[in-house]
């Protein structure tokens, strides 16, 4: 059974290499094309973008400007072909990733940066939801006890609830 996530991306990368003229209009009209130091002719540069799409590897000029992208979309509206090169370079990137790094390592990566984010998730939403909600979700409610009748906001532990720290550090900013 094929993986028909790898498969619709292959189909797309498929159609912007069939697709592409190599006319060079997006690298014209990149705003980071010059902050990044790409300066090899346009058309040489996007020739390389599609080497890199095909085997992982391509020319300096080509792979600095798929890795310095910022995704401005300047390049599509360049596009006189249906071709959206903001894509195209993700694409570009990613079969960088996949050309430099092994099959385990990528999965390690992955899981690692999986768990940073699922991290990063969790304290922004303990940051901007109350505990009830939280609990509904399934997420552990922060370590600190709930307020208490007359307490205030900050529990018995006298630790302000993460919204209410925002709160004062927000009030006392000039």
């Amino acid at each position: 059974m094929g993986n028909f996530f790898e498969d619709a991306l292959n189909g797309r990368v498929q159609a912007i290499i069939d697709a592409c003229t190599r006319c060079g209009k997006c690298v014209e009209v990149c705003p980071v094309k010059a902050p990044a130091g790409v300066t090899a002719p346009a058309q040489e540069v996007v020739s390389g973008v599609i080497d890199i799409l095909r085997n992982g590897d391509g020319p300096e000029a080509s792979r600095r400007w798929a890795s310095t992208c910022m995704l401005t979309g300047d390049c599509i509206d360049a596009c006189d072909y249906g071709v959206n090169p903001r894509f195209m370079l993700t694409m570009a990137r990613l079969a960088m990733a996949k050309a430099s790094t092994e099959p385990r390592e990528q999965r390690r990566r992955g899981v690692e940066t999986f768990r940073k984010l699922n991290l990063e998730v969790t304290v922004q939403s303990r940051m901007q939801l109350d505990d009830d909600i939280l609990a509904r979700l399934g997420q552990k409610p922060p370590p600190y006890p709930p307020p208490q009748a007359g307490e205030g906001r900050e529990g018995a532990s006298g630790r302000a609830a993460p919204e209410c720290r925002r709160q004062a550090a927000c009030a006392t900013a000039p």
